[in-house]
Parts: C-alpha cells; structure tokens; sequence
C-alpha cells in the first residue's frame, strides 16, 4: 500500500526541497542546505568570511573603502556576536520570519573610515543599515551642494 502523504517542504521562502535529511530520520521546519544556513554558528561563520573578504578587497565593488582596515579576530567576533543581546533578538525575529531579508541581522561600522573593532560595529537589520547609508549618501550629496553654492 502506497504512502499518499505529501513530503513537507521547507519553509524557506520559494524553496520546494524535502524538509527530510539525508542524514536524519526527522523532519525539521528547513531543507537541509537551509538548515545549515539557519544555525547561529554557521551564520556568524558566513558573515565574519564576507567582512574578512572585504577587507582583503574581495567580493566588494569598492575595494578602496574596505582593503586594509584591521578586523577582529573570528573568535573575537563569534563570542562578542553570541553574548550580545541585541543580536540575538535580531537573529530570533529574522529567523522566524522564515528568513526575511529585510530583518537579516548585520554589522554597522559606526565610523566607516574605521575597520571591524570592537568599539566600531554595532547591530542592525538589513533594513535599517540600507536606510542608513542611504541616509548618509543623502547627507553627504546635500552637503557637497551646499559647498558648491558657498552656504555652510
């Protein structure tokens, strides 16, 4: 006798794969490929890989704002990221969303001539840094009118 119940899928967002795991008799709420993406050590992992590829000019359109500033060690990173409350709450709601974009956390540099340092990154939504630096772009295009026009 045939089995008619439907296979659940991941709850990620336009992802159709099997929640099942090759590997795990379970059914969890992602496929596996999410489900690796959905712990917070992996996600730490993976951002911290991105900073350090800016800093080393890779995988940045605008090389000349990242190559060379000083970062924090990954062990630096993880327990400062792990023991910092905002974050976490930002990862809860993120994930519970099922993964919605605009609440991905992410690392502000509050000085962007300054590098990853401790006393230099803060916590955001993906949302409110986009809103931020368009914030800024807006400040910075006013104020080269202003010098333009000689008005301080």
């Amino acid at each position: 006798m045939a089995n008619n119940k439907p296979i659940p899928t991941c709850c990620f967002k336009g992802c159709n794969k099997s929640r099942k795991s090759d590997y795990h008799s379970s059914w969890g709420r992602f496929c596996p490929f999410h489900t690796k993406r959905a712990t917070i050590n992996s996600f730490l992992s993976e951002l911290y890989s991105r900073i350090r590829s800016r800093v080393r000019g890779k995988k940045t359109k605008r090389p000349d704002l990242y190559l060379g500033l000083p970062i924090m060690s990954k062990e630096a990173f993880m327990s400062w990221s792990k023991n910092h409350p905002y974050f976490l709450t930002l990862y809860k709601q993120w994930k519970t969303s099922d993964f919605d974009r605009r609440l991905t956390p992410t690392v502000n540099r509050m000085n962007s001539s300054k590098g990853y340092t401790l006393d230099n990154v803060e916590w955001l939504t993906n949302s409110q840094n986009c809103g931020l630096s368009a914030s800024v772009k807006k400040a910075k295009n006013k104020n080269a009118i202003y010098e333009l026009l000689g008005v301080k």
